[in-house]
């Protein structure tokens, strides 16, 4: 008999007389245990980093993490890379005598205090009172060069500046929540959770009892902890030969004994006595345990790695199912949030420009500002660069996005003033790529070029190494928003070229793509350079999203294109959250729930607690399964399948959008639908937007300072609750 205190009995995987489970996220599953990291001490001072470098060395701690645990991992193209060595200087006028003190990573740490070098080896010393000045040298570091430094009106911060070379200077990078001495920015900031199993799947020579596993020679047993996360399977255990252990995100793939995603885990032997195992990290929901002999395991669980964060955004509904989708999306997004947004736990776990498409929807539900910003500055190309670091022509298009979306949700222009090079040198890298057009093609990124997501294929193009129309508005949108930077920066001589290369790539697109008759963009160009007249998704949800298209031509791209079987995938992949936003925009509420319902409404249906890479419903569950010829390639958790739901559910039913940064202005229009009423929340620096409504009415919170525009009545101004008129 099987204990109901250790294991809840339910059906398999893939049953669809399951209750489907409401809670999907760890951190908020009561069955669930959360150890929080143990706060140290914290001092007055901050640490602090050169710019970008702590997202470099982040995303290079990520691509060494993926090659050891992922047996078929390729990465193209080329980032910003991690030095060793960094300089940080401060000049200060004291009133008094100031003692001081310092950490930083292991490496070496010099101080010249006042032109004199400090003792090494004490990291500590006192100043005298007047003039002060203070270079710091950090070498020699396994990891982030880094600084912090306390002492009264000296305390590392915004005042200090920071080096590669000492002889340009910039204001250092920092981040005021990170105080603590002992805790250095690029270590584990996330809190292990404990998971036990949901449920036993299947037993062959096994049991339980008295709260334990007991397993007999050749026993087999599967369990299924529900949540799919990235983490360390432990147990302690006792008996005679060894327990060999299968975990992964499907059934098929733990009950396979040939083909293998992650790397397989060691065989433990056991003794007599009772010991403790942890095993090495993978991305586990299920895991298989062979025995050789007679043993007993106790406390199994998985020990998940989880991001820090709260859950700012809501949404909820008198749709049970849109409320599950709308969880497990938010959930899919956190279990991909690990110092920086991965495009998925099990494979690559690697920040792809999958994490880009997905910092709107984060914004939306966790506004967490270092996941984004390190998500867009991991993504950066190295300094002074040149076509064949792009690897993904596309990454670099939404890298501008990237930047907008941060500036829309917080309205801090510094950090995009701190990273204008980046901005310009991508555009730059542009510029210099474009032809008499404006056009960009990708004849020359070999072996990708262009990728709009993995239902392009080439009976349906566009060409990966054409000029692809789609493409060519991600250009324009991104010379428009560098031209609305430039001119925050108060640069308007740059926002002028920009506004100019826009009003090109503009025209050009509308009359070189634009087919009148058939009403809708067509695919662009070949690799010839011939006009490839078939018809996609991509350049649709562009033209409507760009205003390329106006709205009376609207109704006509949906029925010809983004409505029509026959011009459409069978999966749904990665251009989904844009497509979702241009559904949103256009008002198509019915499609677009009709869309969640069955697809993603589908997959949980089947038991999944995640949603993955590549969705293909009418697949048999074993195709479902495959992706890059293997078995088992598809990863069941991938951060833009989360990020969907939560941007149509926000922006289409809840109907927030942001106008000025920070949400200083923004323009609500819930649209019910069929659903008979909602109340959600979104959050912004001021505090949260609240929208409730039902088919009586609908009305709108606002925090302080936001100012709200609401169709064709005056704008509103909060705090306060105002009237909404309902659509």
């Amino acid at each position: 008999m099987q204990s109901a205190a250790v294991f809840a009995a339910s059906p398999e995987f893939g049953s669809q007389s399951a209750e489907r489970p409401r809670v999907f996220d760890p951190l908020l599953d009561p069955r669930c245990r959360v150890h929080k990291m143990r706060l140290g001490e914290s001092w007055p001072a901050s640490w602090i980093w050169y710019p970008g470098q702590l997202a470099a060395h982040r995303h290079a701690a990520c691509v060494r993490a993926s090659m050891d645990r992922c047996t078929d991992v390729g990465y193209p193209g080329s980032y910003r890379q991690g030095v060793n060595i960094s300089y940080f200087r401060r000049r200060a006028t004291l009133p008094r005598e100031t003692a001081i003190r310092w950490n930083g990573p292991a490496g070496r740490i010099r101080l010249i205090l006042n032109g004199e070098t400090a003792d090494i080896t004490l990291r500590k010393a006192v100043l005298p009172a007047g003039a002060a000045e203070i270079l710091a040298v950090v070498d020699f570091t396994a990891g982030l060069p880094c600084l912090i430094l306390n002492g009264a009106g000296l305390e590392t911060g915004p005042a200090w500046e920071a080096s590669l070379d000492q002889a340009s200077w910039t204001q250092a990078e920092g981040d005021p929540v990170l105080r603590d001495p002992s805790a250095l920015p690029d270590g584990c900031r996330e809190w292990r959770v404990d998971i036990s199993p949901a449920r036993i799947v299947s037993t062959v020579r096994a049991s339980v009892s008295a709260g334990a596993l007991l397993l007999e020679p050749g026993g087999d047993v599967i369990v299924d902890f529900h949540h799919d996360e990235l983490g360390a399977l432990a147990w302690d255990a006792a008996g005679a030969g060894a327990l060999s252990v299968v975990v992964g995100e499907s059934l098929a793939e733990v009950r396979d004994a040939a083909h293998f995603e992650q790397r397989p885990l060691p065989e433990i032997p056991l003794t007599r006595q009772p010991s403790h195992t942890d095993l090495p990290e993978r991305c586990v929901r299920f895991a298989r345990l062979r025995s050789t002999a007679s043993c007993a395991v106790r406390d199994l669980r998985l020990q998940a790695s989880v991001w820090p964060v709260e859950y700012r955004g809501r949404f909820e509904s008198s749709d049970a199912k849109l409320n599950d989708i709308w969880s497990a999306g938010a959930a899919t997004m956190h279990a991909n949030m690990h110092d920086v947004y991965l495009d998925g736990i099990r494979r690559d776990a690697l920040p792809w420009w999958d994490g880009l498409l997905v910092l709107e929807a984060g914004e939306c539900v966790f506004f967490d500002s270092e996941i984004s910003r390190q998500t867009i500055l991991a993504l950066t190309l190295p300094a002074k660069p040149s076509l064949h670091d792009m690897g993904l022509i596309d990454t670099q298009l939404f890298l501008l996005a990237g930047f907008e979306n941060e500036y829309l949700a917080r309205g801090d222009l510094s950090f995009s003033r701190r990273y204008r090079d980046r901005i310009q040198d991508v555009l730059g890298l542009f510029e210099s790529l474009q032809d008499e057009r404006g056009f960009v093609n990708g004849r020359d990124v070999e072996p990708y070029g262009f990728f709009p997501d993995w239902t392009a294929t080439e009976a349906s193009g566009p060409d990966a190494h054409g000029t692809p129309a789609y493409a060519q508005m991600l250009l324009m949108r991104a010379f428009e928003i560098g031209a609305a930077f430039a001119s925050r920066w108060g640069d308007e001589a740059l926002a002028a070229r920009y506004r100019a290369n826009t009003a090109k790539l503009r025209r050009n697109v509308r009359e070189l793509f634009w087919d009148a008759a058939e009403g809708a963009f067509i695919n662009g160009l070949d690799r010839r350079g011939a006009p490839d007249r078939r018809f996609t998704p991509f350049a649709q949800a562009n033209g409507i999203l760009f205003d390329l298209a106006a709205p009376s031509e609207w109704n006509r791209m949906f029925e010809r294109v983004l409505n029509n079987p026959a011009r459409r995938a069978r999966n749904f992949s990665i251009s989904q959250p844009w497509e979702f936003l241009a559904y949103a925009r256009a008002g198509r509420i019915a499609e677009l729930l009709a869309r969640l319902r069955t697809v993603w409404g589908g997959l949980l249906d089947l038991g999944y607690t995640r949603f993955p890479e590549d969705i293909r419903m009418q697949d048999t569950p074993e195709q479902q399964l495959a992706m890059y010829g293997r078995p088992f390639g598809n990863s069941l958790c991938h951060a833009w399948a989360g990020a969907a739901p939560v941007l149509a559910l926000v922006r289409g039913v809840l109907g927030i959008w942001p106008g000025e940064g920070g949400y200083r202005t923004c323009r609500i229009a819930p649209q019910l639908g069929d659903i008979e009423w909602v109340r959600g929340s979104v959050p912004t620096p001021a505090g949260d937007i609240r929208v409730e409504a039902d088919s009586r009415g609908a009305r709108l919170t606002l925090p302080p300072l936001v100012t709200a525009h609401i169709g064709l009545e005056a704008p509103v101004t909060g705090p306060g609750t105002f009237p909404l008129p309902s659509r």
